[in-house]
């Protein structure tokens, strides 16, 4: 009797247990709550030396489900580390792509910070060119009013000169020649004429050299000026030494065809440079204002 209570008490739920453990394995809570209460039969049954069949298939149950819950154990185990280490694998993956991102958008910051000076050089060395071209055209307008002034001053006594090279020519050598040819002049006033005559061209090429060259004038405008200074020089010592050699002819009475030819081709030769160096005078004014 006192056998059959033994095995009722311990051995047949420690059975049953290990049984339904095994049976619920796969569910982790309730195979260890079940587990642990079978194990825990079993061992009061072997310490009361309780006699049941079910002795070794209670010990066959809970042996393999011990072994399948340690099994579970060390795979899960083997899985939380496994998934750990990817895990840390992924988060260094992540730190690294993180890191190479920044580097990135530190060199984008970077490549952006340069283009923007770059820009920023580009628009300034642009702002001085622009300020640059202002000033030389501004400095290029003084020069040309300057130019414009100093042209303004000559050209009086440049058309002065101009009309004194005539006015001599009209006022002596014309009227002596008309009245010597009609006998209306003796060959005394006409030889004081011609005296003046000479005196009087030779007096305006002193003049002519005395103007002035601007210093403003561009090296074309110079060229014009000095052109026109040679041209009227050059002509009214042609006629200073036409009144000259008129005063020979008068003096020794020798009016010879051969020299009054010589005589007129200077007179024509001195107003062909007479002409041409006025008109250098023309195409100075055109080329300062223009």
């Amino acid at each position: 009797m006192t056998t059959n209570t033994k095995i009722k008490k311990y051995a047949k739920p420690a059975f049953v247990l290990s049984i339904v453990a095994f049976v619920l394995g796969i569910v982790p809570v309730f195979g260890w709550i079940l587990l642990i209460p079978a194990t825990i039969f079993f061992v009061f049954s072997l310490k009361n030396k309780e006699k049941s069949n079910l002795k070794s298939a209670t010990a066959m149950m809970l042996g393999l489900t011990w072994i399948i819950k340690i099994c579970v154990i060390i795979y899960l185990l083997q899985g939380y580390q496994g998934h750990h280490s990817k895990e840390i694998v992924n988060n260094e993956s992540k730190k690294e792509v993180a890191q190479e991102e920044s580097k990135t958008q530190g060199k984008l910051v970077k490549q952006k910070e340069e283009l923007e000076k770059t820009k920023n050089n580009s628009e300034e060395k642009e702002r001085k060119e622009e300020l640059r071209k202002a000033e030389f055209k501004e400095a290029e307008q003084k020069k040309k009013e300057q130019r414009i002034s100093d042209f303004n001053e000559i050209k009086p006594e440049a058309l002065a000169i101009a009309d004194e090279f005539d006015h001599i020519w009209d006022s002596y050598w014309t009227p002596t020649m008309n009245s010597v040819a009609n006998g209306q002049m003796d060959v005394y006033e006409a030889y004081q004429n011609m005296k003046i005559l000479r005196e009087k061209y030779f007096a305006l090429g002193d003049r002519i050299d005395s103007l002035n060259v601007p210093s403003s004038f561009t090296k074309e405008q110079k060229k014009y000026l000095e052109e026109f200074k040679s041209g009227l020089t050059s002509a009214s010592n042609q006629r200073a030494l036409i009144g000259g050699d008129v005063m020979k002819m008068l003096d020794k009475q020798d009016f010879s065809p051969s020299k009054v030819d010589k005589i007129s081709f200077s007179a024509e030769l001195s107003n062909e440079l007479a002409t041409d160096g006025t008109l250098n005078i023309v195409w100075l004014e055109s080329e300062v204002k223009k």
